[in-house]
């Protein structure tokens, strides 16, 4: 019961974090998110390359 208990409270607790993020994440300017989108298709694509052998480009917007 206690551990239950626990993992309730460290599980909100995440939750709660988890929402100051998108706050905080909604709040950047545009051109900020498009940045960060276009890094997370770079990480993407890594990946996938490795895995799986396949090359794919993120947008290149300079």
């Amino acid at each position: 019961m206690e551990n239950r208990l626990l993992r309730q409270r460290e599980t909100e607790k995440l939750f709660r974090a988890k929402q100051r993020r998108r706050q905080e994440l909604a709040k950047l300017p545009f051109e900020r998110k498009i940045r960060i989108l276009i890094e997370l298709q770079k990480i993407a694509d890594d990946i996938r390359t490795t895995l799986r052998g396949i090359k794919r480009r993120s947008w290149d917007i300079r």
